[in-house]
Order: structure tokens, then C-alpha cells, then sequence
């Protein structure tokens, strides 16, 4: 017979349970728990009511909501699930490469994570359970709840003596023997190191500037037990020959090609005074977290190959997901991961996924978490992510958010930053996340950066505010559409609201050129309950 005693917090809550297989058990005795804490709470007076009281949980110690940081740096290859991760990041490598010879790779498993469960923030949900040593004895062992593994992959492949270097993420769930990829991107070696500028840029900021001390980046490409961007490995990540020298060779990535993006030129006056640009578009989407095909269900499916005939119409360069679900056991024939389909509908494109929060209703159900992803026609040459102000006292600001920031190697100008974030139901939270935002983007000083997502506020809040007047963006659909509402919420019930945004910093490298809601079905028949918007941008080349 087997114990378990749950660990809720430091300060050890203990529960003895009969049976350490019953999740839905422990997720009834994690109710019990977080109910009695509420009720001592509003029993003393000297407590603030939840509305007012700031409960943030330790940033520095989870990977995101609910899911404890627990990392393993460089794991042995020869174990088998590593072998299994491997080899299903080569076969992902494999159909994007024009030409791939199997035998001509190094492959290294960066990190091994572990996700384990921890509502407090500050360790993580354990069980007891007994064990038999050589002589017979039985001895407690306490073992953390852990509801799968994510393993982050570096694949090196040199085809005529060019090295190009390949980044994976893939995930295995304990419902699941099969693997499912969160991340992929690709870029050649070179001389010069962007990655690796991208995080020396992290070292200085973090060094002089004090207000970032309370900031939490993590980045699955990293290699050390902390996931930080900080204290790169040399090795690691080289630059990658920008979009001015692309070429169809064999051997090159299939997205590598400049013969995609249309080229304009202006003449004034002579020919050898023009100048010349390349438009690209940028998409946000909230799909709607839901995931509730059982087999029987047809609403599921429809509203998914909607989600793919809207996005194979508008064909976006570059798009910011929210909402997006690994939900088990639901998903039918489509699967637990929502990524699974979207990369189905867009080959070609490199990706990446950040969970935000894992649901406490994975005891009940399976894993079920949530996040945002951006998909990128262009290189991805960095990605990482911030953690954002939570409250959790506040019942509006339940779920742990973050903001997903890409760097891609756009023709002509080089490295540019997408950020994609779905910011909190809550006021505080909102206003709060925007500032930690703010000075997450400083780091990149006068780069291009657009700024996407489903912010939950409408443009007269101060969060809106915030990011005009103090960080200088521009709201892309108020300076294109001034007179159009642009409602983007609720296609279920009625459009009454603009809450997705495209935002441009000011840039004299891009400008902004078109903006639209995409027109999509109501009610019933809608893909999802937000509208798809869509901005063209135009990159200014100096030299044709």
C-alpha cells in the first residue's frame, strides 16, 4: 500500500492519501486546501480583501504557472527517451531541408525539464511513497508530481562545408508515449554572432539598469540550469547570413528564399537614384482555448479547418497566437496539441511555443496548459520569454502570463523583434505586465520592434497609455483606420470591443502600410471568439 504526503508550501501541509496514482484525488485534496487557506484568511481582520492584496509567486523558481523549474543541464544521451526526442527533432529537421543526409549531424540535448507541479511557486508538490531496499525494508521516498518532460535540442548539419544549426523543443506527456514539438527554428553559421549579441545585450542591461532586477527571462535555447539568457556557452549559437544573400543551393533551409517577398522600387529621376522596398504582413490571433472534440463532437474540427482556411487566404509572413492548448485527453483525431495542427496548416514557417500556465484541472483530466506562438517565415535567430506580473490573490488575474519575443532576420535591415503576449483579465495586472514589457524591449535599443497580442484592454485604458506616451509605439490600426471601430471582440456573442493590437516602435528602417480585421463567420459558425488582424509593413532598402 502506498502513502502519499503532498507538500503545498514551506511551511508542509501534510495529507495521506491511499493511492499515489489518483490525480483526481489529489486534485480534490489541493481544493480542500486552497479552500481552508481562504476561509482563515477572511477570518482575520488584519488581512486586505483579494482584490487589494498582492500574492505574486516566485518567479525565479518556476518555468510557468504551476510547473516548478527543474532543470537538468546536458543529460546523458544514452538514455532512451532522449534518444526518441532526437530522433523526432531529425525527422522535423529533415522535411525542412531541401536535401538531408542523416549520417552528416551532431545532436545534443541542451536541457531536460522537468514539469513538475507547484502551486505555491516555492517547491514543488510531492508524494510519499514506500520502497523496498536489498533487505526487505520499506522506506518513505518522496517523488514530485510531474506531468511530462520538455527536452530542448541543438542539431548541427554542415552540407558543403556551411554549418547550419537547428533549435527543437519537443514535449512527451505521461497520457502520451508519442512526442509532440513546441519549437523550431533553423540558420546558417557565420562569422559574426547575432545570437550570441542578442544575449551579451541581456548582460549589459541586467548589469546597469536596477529596474530590471524583478524581470524573469527564460529561454528553452539556453544552456545552463537556469534557463537565463545570461552566460551564453560559446559553442552554442552562431549568426546567420541574412536574407541579402539568400540562395536556392541544395542543402539550404526551404524557408531561406528572398523570391517569396515582393520587391517595389521608386525611381527619382535617374535610375542610379532609386530606392527600393520589401513589404511583409504581420497577423495576431486569439484561437480560443478550447479543445473539446471527444469523437463525437463535429463543432471542434469545423472551427479548426476554419482557423487553417483563414490562415492559408491571408498567408502571413508572420503570426502571434493566443490561446493555444495542449489539452489531454480531448482533441480527438486532431490530437492533445493545438501546435500539431497549426504547423500542419503552415509548413515552411519556424516556430515557437511558450506555455503560459499549466490548469489545475490536468489532476482531473490530463495536462492542460496554455500559451502564446509565433510563427515566422523568416529565421528565427533568438527567442526567450518573460514572466509577467501575477497576483494571485486577485480572482481576476488567476493564470500566469508571459510575453513570447522573437529576433528574425528580415531582408535588408537584419535582425528585428515580434513580441506576442495575452495579457491578465485584471486592471493592476495589465498595467503592471506592460511595464515589465516596456523594459523587456529596451533591451534591444533601436532595433525594429512590433508588438502584437490580445492585451484584454480597450484603447482609452492606461495600459494602452503606457505603451504609446512612455515607449513610443504606435497603434498601427489608430494611425491607419482613425475613424473605423475595429472591433475585434466577441465574435460568440457581439463585436463591442477592440482588445488585439499590432503596435510599430518608430522606425525609419519599417514603416507601417495596411491594416485590417479579417472577416471571419459569428456565433456558432465563428472559428474563434476574437477576429484575426492583419498589418502590412514596409522594410526600407538603402542599397538595391
Amino acid at each position: 500500500m502506498l502513502g502519499i504526503i503532498l507538500h503545498f508550501n514551506l511551511e508542509l501541509m501534510f495529507y495521506k492519501v491511499v493511492s499515489s496514482r489518483s490525480l483526481p484525488f489529489l486534485w480534490l485534496l489541493l481544493q480542500l486546501q486552497l479552500t481552508s487557506s481562504k476561509v482563515n484568511d477572511h477570518n482575520n481582520d488584519n488581512i486586505k480583501l483579494y482584490d487589494t492584496e498582492v500574492d505574486e509567486p516566485d518567479y525565479s523558481h518556476i518555468l510557468y504557472g504551476n510547473i516548478w523549474k527543474h532543470v537538468v543541464f546536458e543529460p546523458s544521451m544514452n538514455a532512451e527517451d532522449q534518444k526518441q526526442a532526437i530522433k523526432v527533432s531529425l525527422n522535423l529537421v529533415s522535411k525542412s531541408m531541401i536535401k538531408f543526409e542523416s549520417h552528416n549531424f551532431s545532436a545534443r540535448c541542451l536541457t531536460k525539464v522537468d514539469l513538475w507541479f507547484s502551486d505555491s511557486g516555492y517547491t514543488p508538490l510531492v508524494y510519499t511513497k514506500l520502497v523496498a531496499n536489498n533487505k526487505g525494508y520499506e522506506l518513505p521516498i518522496s517523488v514530485p508530481v510531474s506531468f511530462g518532460t520538455n527536452y530542448n535540442l541543438e542539431i548541427r548539419i554542415t552540407f558543403n562545408e556551411t554549418e547550419h544549426l537547428h533549435f527543437v523543443t519537443v514535449t512527451r506527456s505521461l497520457e502520451h508515449e508519442n512526442f509532440f514539438v513546441y519549437s523550431y527554428s533553423n540558420y546558417r553559421a557565420s562569422k559574426h554572432d547575432v545570437a550570441m549579441e542578442m544575449r551579451n545585450r541581456y548582460e549589459h542591461f541586467f548589469q546597469f539598469n536596477r529596474k530590471a532586477i524583478n524581470l524573469t527571462i527564460l529561454s528553452s535555447l539556453s544552456n545552463n540550469k537556469q534557463l537565463s539568457p545570461l552566460h551564453p556557452n560559446q559553442d552554442i549559437a552562431s549568426s546567420v547570413v541574412t536574407f541579402d544573400k539568400c540562395a536556392g543551393e541544395k542543402g539550404v533551409p526551404k524557408s531561406e528564399t528572398c523570391s517569396q517577398f515582393k520587391q517595389h522600387f521608386d525611381h527619382e529621376g535617374q535610375t542610379s537614384n532609386r530606392t527600393c522596398w520589401i513589404t511583409f504582413t504581420v497577423m495576431t490571433y486569439n484561437i480560443w482555448n478550447f479543445n473539446t472534440y471527444l469523437g463525437e463532437s463535429v463543432h471542434y474540427p469545423t472551427r479548426m479547418e476554419a482557423i487553417g482556411k483563414l490562415l492559408k487566404k491571408n498567408n502571413p509572413d508572420i503570426v502571434a497566437f493566443q490561446e493555444v492548448r495542449f489539452e489531454s485527453p480531448l482533441g480527438g483525431n486532431l490530437g492533445p496539441s493545438q501546435m500539431d495542427y497549426l504547423i500542419s496548416q503552415m509548413p515552411g514557417y519556424q516556430f515557437v511555443y511558450q506555455p503560459a500556465q499549466l490548469h489545475k484541472s490536468s489532476f482531473d483530466q490530463g495536462r492542460t496548459e496554455e500559451g502564446v506562438a509565433i510563427f515566422s517565415k523568416f529565421q528565427i535567430i533568438h527567442h526567450d520569454y518573460l514572466l509577467l506580473f501575477r497576483n494571485r490573490s486577485n480572482t481576476a488575474d488567476l493564470h500566469q502570463r508571459v510575453c513570447l519575443h522573437i529576433v528574425v532576420d528580415l531582408p535588408c535591415i537584419g535582425k528585428a523583434h515580434i513580441f506576442n503576449t495575452h495579457l491578465s483579465l485584471s486592471h493592476e495586472a495589465r498595467e503592471e505586465s506592460v511595464k515589465q514589457i516596456i523594459q523587456f524591449m529596451s533591451v534591444h535599443g533601436k532595433d525594429p520592434v512590433i508588438f502584437v497580442g490580445d492585451l484584454n484592454a480597450t484603447p482609452e485604458e492606461e495600459a494602452i497609455r503606457l505603451l504609446i506616451e512612455v515607449a513610443g509605439f504606435t497603434d498601427v490600426w489608430t494611425l491607419l483606420q482613425p475613424s473605423v471601430e475595429g472591433y475585434t471582440f466577441s465574435a460568440i456573442e457581439e463585436l463591442t470591443k477592440r482588445i488585439d493590437y499590432i503596435f510599430l516602435k518608430k522606425s525609419d528602417q519599417v514603416t507601417a502600410e495596411n491594416i485590417e480585421v479579417l472577416q471571419d463567420n459569428t456565433r456558432s459558425s465563428a472559428a474563434s471568439d476574437h477576429r484575426a488582424v492583419q498589418a502590412s509593413f514596409r522594410i526600407h532598402c538603402s542599397d538595391c
